[in-house]
């Protein structure tokens, strides 16, 4: 395969020439489609897990949010309670 480059088909054809720049540019996007094609098959694995994790970091997030208000509620109550008891004692 060694007559099968650029310039011996440069001097044969102008055709040929155009099938052996093409066939050449294939074979290297080939080689590099066959490392870049399981990098992609992974970070479509990863973006599922990071949207899985963010659903589960937003779910969290409300819960916290649901908790501080019941936190700030009772806070509120036991304030007010302290200053009432605060009153009563002078």
């Amino acid at each position: 395969m060694e007559d099968f480059n650029l310039e011996t088909a440069k001097r044969v054809s102008g055709n040929v020439a155009g099938l052996c720049s093409w066939a050449i540019a294939m074979a290297y996007f080939y080689g590099i489609n066959k490392e870049v094609l399981p990098l992609k098959a992974n970070l479509a694995v990863q973006e599922s897990r990071l949207a899985q994790a963010n659903g589960n970091y937003n779910d969290a997030q409300a819960q916290l949010a649901a908790k501080m208000a019941e936190v700030a509620v009772c806070f509120r109550f036991s304030s007010h309670d302290l200053q009432i008891n605060f009153i009563f004692l002078f």
